[in-house]
């Protein structure tokens, strides 16, 4: 007889606890719901149109088709694997991936002739020549 309280006793506390649980955990959803109220959800007027033609880049703007022509002739060079000539502003860039195999004296003097070349034909725009090799900037060369 003595076993009947403890066992009312024990299914009292774990019916306590069942109950605790649960309303604590009505109270992190309320308060997930109020977090979610204070949303703003932006008017339609004010919602930018997605579906609207973007504008074109600057790269794509300022490219000229001397440009291209670098370009093309810079991705003709022994040991180029890619790279591109573009006007950035007043500033005219030239980046190129190179091969592994080449030394740094080619690479440099790559750099330097395209420098030179890209300056002779935008003498009014600053100039810079990057060279890039296994992931390392090799070349960095800035014409004012």
């Amino acid at each position: 007889m003595l076993k009947k309280p403890y066992f009312l006793l024990l299914i009292g506390v774990m019916f306590s606890l069942f109950i605790v649980a649960c309303s604590e955990t009505n109270e992190v959803q309320d308060e997930k719901e109020d977090v979610f109220e204070d949303v703003l959800i932006p008017d339609e007027e004010n919602v930018p149109d997605t579906d609207a033609p973007e504008e074109e880049s600057n790269m794509e703007e300022a490219a000229s088709p001397g440009d291209e022509d670098l370009t093309a002739q810079l991705l003709e060079e022994d040991g180029v694997r890619g790279g591109q000539v573009y006007v950035d502003g007043d500033t005219v860039v030239a980046t190129m991936m190179l091969e592994a195999e080449l030394d740094q004296d080619s690479v440099t003097a790559l750099a330097e002739r395209y420098a030179d070349q890209i300056k002779d034909e935008h003498a009014d725009k600053k100039v810079n020549v990057q060279a890039i090799q296994d992931g390392e900037n090799v070349a960095n060369i800035t014409l004012d």
